[in-house]
């Protein structure tokens, strides 16, 4: 078995899945979907993207989650 992290963005489209190599490619990631998504959601630019992440839900209605996960190879 080997071990990824994984996001999973829920939104309006649905949901994505993005396997990463690790945690901390997961939250880099994380990061570039709230930078990416920030004007859609008119997030206030006194809010840096770290903070915005950790309010994602409360801001914007969706979620982002980062887990680890087991895969059998």
């Amino acid at each position: 078995m080997k071990e990824i992290t994984i996001i999973i963005y829920e939104n309006n489209n649905g949901m994505d899945v993005f396997p990463c190599k690790n945690r901390e490619v997961a939250n880099a990631l994380a990061l570039a979907i709230v930078q990416e998504n920030r004007a859609q959601h008119n997030i206030p630019e006194i809010l840096s993207d770290a903070e915005a992440l950790k309010s994602w839900r409360n801001l914007t209605n969706e979620n982002i989650f980062i887990q680890e996960t087991e895969i059998i190879e």
